[in-house]
């Protein structure tokens, strides 16, 4: 059912986005399409919770999601987001995902000047960049 919404979805939005190179991941009532992407972070980590949002008031909207390992280090990602025909979000394959990843830190924040920082402690995330198609089941 969700593929064939998916499908469904894609070619609605016509010219702009081919099953190869975009997928739908929310729709116009605030509604997320997600199950295509995989549920954990590429460490293994499960995901959490997801949000579509403007992550810090950026002009950017992004899908982001978030997790924790079993020692209670943080994950973060985000994901860049365009609004496609109908109202539609579409995640384009071309663009990729930052991801944080705490170093003994449970609480990530993207920096504002790029990479990541720790906001609870002393402690460190690292950041990571990775191609889109890379959150897809396979």
């Amino acid at each position: 059912m969700r593929l064939l919404l998916t499908i469904t979805l894609l070619s609605i939005l016509g010219a702009c986005c081919t099953q190869n190179d975009a997928i739908v991941v929310g729709g116009p009532n605030d509604e997320l399409y997600t199950r295509q992407l995989v549920d954990k972070f590429e460490d293994g980590t499960p995901v959490e919770s997801e949000e579509m949002t403007n992550y810090k008031n950026d002009r950017t909207l992004y899908l982001v999601r978030e997790g924790h390992t079993k020692k209670g280090d943080c994950r973060i990602s985000r994901t860049p987001v365009d609004l496609g025909e109908s109202g539609y979000y579409v995640m384009l394959m071309k663009k990729s995902t930052d991801t944080c990843s705490g170093n003994g830190c449970s609480h990530c924040d993207f920096a504002s000047g790029g990479g990541c920082v720790c906001v609870n402690s002393t402690n460190t995330c690292s950041h990571t960049i990775s191609r889109n198609h890379l959150l897809l089941w396979r």
